[in-house]
């Protein structure tokens, strides 16, 4: 059966330049994902303790994007390193090892 479908194509065509950004894409939409909704939480959680005090701070909304930008990319790194490892590796070597 062949699929003649213009996302087919589409996506045949981006992952001939980068291979490897078809396998980390799917991991990085759930990251996304996982930061627009884990960022106003934790805002949100940020200021009710941090309300409870006498003296007060103004929140600082850079620490939270620079923790949503370390946590893209130790899972960015993370999930390209094991697809690498993952494309390096000789399957018929790694089944004698079995």
């Amino acid at each position: 059966i062949r699929s003649s479908g213009f996302s087919t194509v589409a996506t045949r065509v981006s992952c001939r330049c980068c291979w490897w950004w078809c396998s980390v894409k799917d991991y990085m939409v759930l990251v996304g994902i996982a930061v627009v909704i884990g960022i106003p939480v934790a805002v949100w959680m940020a200021g009710r303790y941090l309300s409870r005090y006498a003296y007060r701070i103004d929140g600082y909304w850079w620490i939270f994007v620079l923790a949503a930008v370390i946590a893209v990319a130790i899972a960015f790194g993370s999930v390209l390193w094991q697809t690498l490892k993952a494309a390096k590796t000789n399957p018929a070597i790694e089944l004698k090892k079995e």
